[in-house]
């Protein structure tokens, strides 16, 4: 499915609507997402996330084997482990966030409505989260998580140190937080939380990459930089991106993993985790 739509105003606008399959934590990992910090969060109805240029908005379970990307010659429906979504893109002009949200849960309603899935989508109005503006890193709590810091090695003086940060959403709900390092290289960080089954059961039940952890009720994906820990009877995914800048600095060996441990031992107080040692 693919709709495009006009709006007239002071500013003219266009966006383009789309369905489409991702892995369920895509919007943390991919970097057509780009910056997850800078999103607005939906915090009641649906789930889903929007921007000033882009959102997005789960369809219901029950549209799995209905709906999926469109192709010119074909149709690709989910695979085991995957998610359908419907996606708006602003090909002209700047998005309301709140307007844009509404529009992503009407089309999604309409798109499951009929293709006979539609039990089960949210009818309620979307709240949103709207993220917070650029302030200076507290080295001893970055991302305001108390105990949260950055491993000494991984920072490079002069290309990459303690600069400023973005957080949106909330603690125990989604939440992301971005770390825009000073220096020369102009490198970025994102950490990401998320409870839920649209994250978490299905990157937990289907995805390989995801291994136990003994001694635990935790699993971690070193690939993505990734973990799931059961915190208060409810599954948590944790997750941490590098920017390419981040990476062209050829970070020294263990520093993506003591950089994620140190997130998921502050952000899991936060939802109640047990302390876990993901390696």
């Amino acid at each position: 499915m693919k709709r495009e739509s006009k709006f007239l105003g002071a500013e003219p606008m266009e966006v383009t609507l789309t369905t489409a399959v991702h892995k369920p934590d895509f919007q943390f990992q991919t970097h057509v997402w780009k910056n997850p910090s800078a999103m607005s969060y939906f915090s009641k109805g649906s789930t889903g996330a929007v921007s000033d240029e882009r959102g997005w908005v789960l369809l219901p379970d029950s549209c799995r084997d209905k709906i999926g990307t469109v192709y010119p010659a074909r149709r690709q429906l989910p695979e085991t482990g995957e998610v359908t979504v419907v996606e708006a893109v602003m090909n002209q002009g700047t998005a309301d966030r709140a307007a844009l949200a509404k529009m992503l849960v009407r089309a999604a309603q309409r798109i499951a409505g009929d293709a006979g899935c539609g039990v089960g989508a949210s009818t309620e109005a979307p709240e949103i989260q709207n993220p917070s503006g650029l302030s200076t890193t507290d080295a001893a709590a970055v991302c305001r998580l108390p105990g949260f810091k950055l491993p000494q090695n991984a920072l490079v003086k002069g290309e990459a140190t303690a600069g400023k940060e973005q957080t949106t959403g909330s603690m125990p709900g989604t939440w992301s937080c971005g770390l825009e390092l000073s220096g020369s290289a102009g490198a970025k960080v994102w950490f990401s939380a998320a409870p839920g089954a649209h994250v978490v059961d299905e990157v937990l039940l289907h995805d390989d990459g995801f291994k136990e952890i003994p001694g635990s009720e935790a699993k971690v994906d070193w690939s993505r930089n990734a973990a799931v820990l059961t915190c208060d009877s409810k599954n948590v995914y944790f997750s941490m991106r590098w920017s390419d800048e981040y990476y062209d600095l050829d970070p020294a060996d263990g520093v993506a993993r003591a950089m994620l441990q140190s997130f998921v031992d502050a952000a899991g107080k936060q939802y109640r985790c047990p302390s876990v040692a993901l390696s």
